[in-house]
Order: C-alpha cells, then sequence, then structure tokens
C-alpha cells in the first residue's frame, strides 16, 4: 500500500533542493505537483521559474494564496515530452 502524501495536479508545494550555493541560500523553494516518478519514489515538480520539471524526494504542502493556471503546466508538459 501507498504510505506516502499524493497531491492533486498542479497543487502549490515547496520542495527542497538537492544543493545550495551556500548555507545563507534557501533550501526549499516553490513549485507546482505533477505526480510521482514511475522508476522510484521520487516526486516531479515543475518549476515554473526556470520552465524545468524537477525530480524531488523531499516535498511539504504549501498553502499558496492561488494555483497555477492549467494552461502553464501543459505548456510545461509539451516542452517536455518534445
Amino acid at each position: 500500500p501507498w504510505k506516502d502524501e499524493v497531491w492533486e495536479l498542479g497543487s502549490p508545494v515547496m520542495y527542497k533542493l538537492r544543493s545550495t550555493g551556500g548555507k545563507l541560500e534557501p533550501r526549499w523553494v516553490e513549485g507546482a505537483y505533477l505526480g510521482t516518478s514511475d522508476t522510484s519514489n521520487a516526486r516531479l515538480i515543475a518549476d515554473m521559474a526556470t520552465l524545468k520539471v524537477q525530480k524531488v524526494w523531499s516535498v511539504k504542502a504549501y498553502e499558496a494564496t492561488e494555483q497555477w493556471p492549467n494552461q502553464h503546466i501543459k505548456q510545461l508538459l509539451i516542452c517536455h515530452i518534445r
């Protein structure tokens, strides 16, 4: 049985960067939940600032004022499928 938390597609989340430039750099970044990897327990998170999909393991809920528009997530997915 699956025990980890799952969020709705496009839900705002915070994800932990693998490494940062230094101790004063932010370690948690805002993103949108896309799903779980087929090959591992890693989460797939959309970083709209860089237009990249990040594969991460540390994710937590984020109470944003609004969700990202679905058209932005669709655009991001189309760019990475090509």
